[in-house]
């Protein structure tokens, strides 16, 4: 299942209620205070991607070297348009 709060705080809560009956969860960039995330996914496996929760497994994109090892990686391949600005 895949639920899109746009932003909104109360969706958001809606949603990671009914998720939290599935065999696990991904939530992405979630913008509830900690404490509710925790409280909200209980037991349920987690992962929260794109937000540092202490105690909970997160995934965080590293935005200052990301974007110049994927153009390391790409140039020696042959890559020589990698993105339009």
């Amino acid at each position: 299942m895949l639920y899109d709060a746009d932003e909104d705080l109360r969706r958001e809560r809606e949603s990671i209620e009914l998720a939290g009956k599935a065999d696990g969860l991904l939530l992405c960039s979630p913008r509830l205070p900690e404490a509710d995330v925790l409280a909200l996914i209980g037991d349920t496996p987690h992962v929260v991607i794109n937000r540092l929760i202490p105690g909970v497994a997160c995934v965080i994109m590293d935005a200052d070297r990301g974007p110049s090892q994927s153009v390391e990686h790409l140039a020696p391949l042959g890559h020589t348009h990698i993105a339009d600005a």
